[in-house]
């Protein structure tokens, strides 16, 4: 990993933390804390990549960003808003003043390097890129969703990836109320940006199963430590054991790791496959995947807007026999969706040998969603072992095979930091 790197912040503790990682991984990377002087700089010194926060006296980051890129004697430098202000309206703006990437602080220490390194290689994608890769917003939307983690657990598995390397966690805000999908090892990050947002303090979590990679960030989710917070637990008991069951061990954790660490009052709700009006005009139907013990997928609804997330399910594909309609039954409850988020666990390759594991091939995934004419597909929750160049082609053989078979769906695969607006 090689390349020039100059970071325009005026915080010395966080720019020099971002200097050090970057430099870590092998990159030439200077720190500037005036942004008044920044720009002559840059000019002199070329850089591939300017990491830039956004509050900063004198020049604030996104009027920075917007000269860099409308100066004739910078071309191709990409540009890195790393900011903890990091609302929709925020990221909308860095996206609209040239942005490449948006990264929110505190950010992960552990995905920096790769996500600013996922800049300057072309074979990688940043959550800004606005050709076949990107996902298209909606331009009036109802859902705002980012991905927090979406790969498998691994005890072993350390070395940075553009995908990320947290468990899965999704966010969606629907009528100003925060949602979070699954508590994995994502739901720190997304935790920490809502205890800094500090503008919501009633949080939804619905959590799909308890299988570890799905709830191994519960613990340590930081409204749960706001005594102003209200979060409302939600997902599908056991036979023999209920939700309060099923969360104690996990929220007792908390209290252990971190003294009196739970202080939001907390609401928990038993969820069967059924639908319900969770807001007004804003409709959840839970329904059971194709997966070792009690799991849940999730469909949201509202003003003619339909999206789904199912992060562990087996989808038959042409293995079906005559008396299985999972399948069926799956593409009846996407029909139309504009946004589905499903499991595409293994490759082509791969999948033949963890056949029954209740986790989907990624081509089986891309033809259920295309042939229910889904708008747009997430291929969710990769397997950890694969390296950044088996994803990519993943992608590109899922967009292939999407455009060879005529479906009307735009593809990509999960990455942390991809958002979409449905």
């Amino acid at each position: 990993m090689a390349g020039k790197i100059i970071i325009v912040d005026d915080d010395d503790i966080a720019g020099d933390l971002s200097r050090a990682l970057l430099k870590d991984a092998g990159f030439e990377v200077e720190l500037l804390t005036e942004s008044r002087a920044a720009l002559g700089r840059i000019r002199q010194a070329q850089p591939d990549a300017v990491v830039l926060d956004i509050l900063m006296p004198g020049i604030d980051g996104l009027s920075l960003c917007r000269q860099i890129k409308s100066d004739p004697s910078l071309p191709g430098v990409k540009i890195a808003i790393v900011s903890a202000k990091s609302f929709s309206a925020d990221r909308t703006r860095a996206k609209e003043s040239g942005a490449d990437l948006f990264i929110s602080k505190p950010y992960d220490v552990e995905t920096f390097s790769s996500q600013i390194g996922a800049l300057l290689s072309p074979k990688e994608h940043a959550p800004f890129l606005a050709g076949p890769e990107a996902l298209s917003d909606a331009p009036d939307p109802i859902f705002r969703v980012s991905i927090w983690g979406s790969r498998s657990r691994s005890e072993t598995e350390r070395a940075p990836s553009a995908y990320g390397r947290n468990t899965p966690c999704v966010g969606v805000e629907v009528t100003g109320r925060t949602l979070l999908f699954d508590a994995g090892t994502g739901a720190i990050a997304a935790g920490r940006e809502l205890e800094s947002s500090g503008e919501r303090k009633e949080i939804w979590v619905f959590l799909s199963h308890f299988h570890a990679a799905h709830v191994q960030g519960l613990a340590e989710l930081a409204p749960l430590a706001i005594s102003e917070s209200v979060v409302h637990l939600c997902g599908a008991p056991e036979t023999d054991k209920s939700l309060a069951d099923l969360l104690r061990p996990i929220l007792e954790a908390a209290g252990r790791r971190n003294g009196p660490r739970i202080r939001a009052k907390m609401d928990l709700y038993e969820l069967r496959g059924e639908r319900y009006e969770i807001f007004p005009g804003v409709a959840m139907t839970s329904f059971y995947a194709n997966h070792p013990g009690t799991t849940l997928g999730f469909i949201l609804e509202s003003a003619g807007r339909k999206i789904a997330y199912c992060p562990d399910d087996e989808i038959n594909g042409t293995r079906a026999q005559a008396l299985q309609d999972h399948d069926e039954k799956i593409a009846r409850i996407y029909a139309g969706a504009d946004l589905v988020i499903h499991n595409a666990r293994y490759t082509s390759e791969d999948y033949p040998h963890f056949e029954g594991s209740g986790h989907s091939n990624f081509m089986d995934t891309v033809d259920l969603a295309g042939s229910c004419r889904v708008k747009r597909l997430i291929l969710f929750h990769q397997d950890a072992r694969y390296s950044d160049q088996e994803i990519d082609e993943m992608g590109a053989a899922a967009a292939s095979r999407a455009k060879e078979k005529g479906y009307p769906t735009q593809v990509v695969v999960a990455r942390e930091g991809l958002r979409v607006a449905v």
